[in-house]
């Protein structure tokens, strides 16, 4: 039998790390971007008998499936997973929590037997995994207790199945939020609507005390006119459907919607920050109308707030993964000149943000959701190198990436956008990941 135990600190009671543990986004938030599973069953919470299904694939094509059983809960002092089927022949993990005052240490403690000669790499992966899993505990909770417990409200997403709208119906349920899905395909756990043709279920809104607007078809693909109109109105539709259903509701809800840092001027020449002019192109457009979308409400007096979001830096998803493969390689360089500035954004600090959209009133209307400093193309490049310890050195012309990509190229990676969070500054957001080196080795767990 081979252990494995890691311990960290947290900055609140051990009832309230492990409230934090038993509510329904904990496995998805303490999952590594780079481990590929998915929770395919969980019943019953973290009680004794709750069962946990999770799909595995260690290896492209190889897929499987294992099942843990909780037992030995005592609350506030610890929860227990036993495989039950696996990759191992016995797993065992307690999760202990140390009450210490206001504060408590969570110890996570594992046994495991598991094939011959692997032991040395679980343990490497394990250490790995929990450094991940830790940061983001402590991160959640210090959000907590600096923010204090709110009242739980019901909030309807749209494009909840999205790489943003994945990540924050996990942040919103392990604030004890309930959350209603709005998605265009049938699922169990979903609102089935149909922007485009004006159809939302007429209780869609029923008991909801906030709206997400976060449904949008991608803007990373060669634009045609007709992908170009999908784009737009795949925003603007779905706004103006909400919008309308809410003054219908006559009652004050708080809506929250997506926008970009598209929408200011694509130059360089200084920071824009949220008292910027417009500027121009289709994106800066599509942003216009897509914020305009909800003038109606701010007329009716509702709390209304735009989140203009810069590149997301995520591992499951958008840009970083797309260029993953590359830089790994080390095949990857800077793009065109790699003086255009890129103003980035870590995934947890883009959720945060939209949770204190959510739950405290200073943060509402409009907010640049960017790192607090923009970096040219050439220093991201350089920065990821470092940081995965490869060579980059294969530049990418400009008029090759115009000539693959065309309009969408000039206005995303070749643009020269450099935005500041001057709203979060005021507010004295804190930040999780400032630096880019912080972020990327966090998702990339390096």
């Amino acid at each position: 039998m081979t252990t494995f135990t890691r311990s960290i600190a947290l900055p609140v009671r051990a009832e309230q790390a492990f409230d934090w543990h038993e509510r329904p986004g904990a496995f998805a938030r303490l999952t590594p971007p780079w481990e590929n599973v998915q929770l395919v069953e969980h019943h019953g919470g973290i009680k004794d008998g709750a069962k946990v299904v999770v799909r595995i694939q260690p290896l492209p094509g190889v897929t499987f499936h294992a099942v843990y059983r909780h037992v030995d809960y005592k609350y506030g002092e610890q929860f227990v997973d036993l495989q039950e089927r696996g990759p191992f022949k016995t797993w065992r993990h307690e999760h202990r929590f140390h009450a210490d005052g206001d504060q408590c240490v969570l110890e996570d403690h594992i046994e495991f037997e598991g094939p011959p000669m692997s032991n040395r790499l679980v343990l490497r992966r394990l250490d790995r995994m929990f450094r991940y899993r830790h940061a983001m505990t402590v991160a959640d909770l210090a959000y907590e207790s600096r923010f204090g417990f709110v009242r739980p409200q019901t909030v309807l997403v749209s494009g909840a199945s999205g790489l943003v709208g994945q990540a924050l119906v996990a942040r919103l349920t392990t604030r004890g939020h309930q959350i209603k899905k709005l998605g265009r395909h049938p699922t169990t756990d979903s609102i089935t609507w149909n922007p485009t043709e004006g159809k939302m279920p007429a209780d869609a809104l029923e008991n909801v005390d906030a709206i997400i607007h976060l449904a949008g078809e991608s803007i990373a693909q060669r634009w045609s006119s007709k992908i170009k109109e999908r784009i737009l109105s795949s925003r603007v539709d779905g706004a103006q459907l909400l919008v309308d259903a809410a003054l219908e509701l006559g009652q004050s809800i708080n809506y929250i919607s997506a926008s970009g840092i598209n929408i200011y001027a694509n130059n360089g020449e200084m920071l824009s920050d949220e008292m910027s002019p417009h500027g121009d192109g289709f994106l800066a457009d599509v942003c216009k109308v897509w914020e305009d979308a909800a003038s109606p409400l701010q007329d009716a007096g509702m709390p209304v707030t735009m989140m203009r979001t810069g590149v997301v830096m995520s591992q499951k998803g958008g840009a970083l993964k797309k260029m993953l493969p590359a830089f790994k390689s080390g095949m990857a360089g800077r793009i065109g000149s790699g003086k255009q500035h890129m103003s980035w954004i870590a995934i947890d600090d883009l959720v945060d943000q939209y949770l204190l959209a959510l739950e405290q009133p200073t943060f509402r209307g409009t907010i640049n959701n960017v790192a607090p400093e923009p970096v040219s193309n050439e220093a991201f490049t350089q920065t990821m190198g470092q940081v995965l310890q490869r060579p980059t050195l294969l530049p990418a012309p400009a008029q090759a990436i115009k000539w693959l990509f065309g309009e969408m190229a000039e206005e995303t990676v070749l643009a020269d956008l450099a935005v500041a969070p001057a709203r979060l500054q005021t507010e004295a957001y804190p930040w999780r990941q400032a630096k880019l080196t912080d972020c990327l080795r966090h998702e990339l767990g390096v």
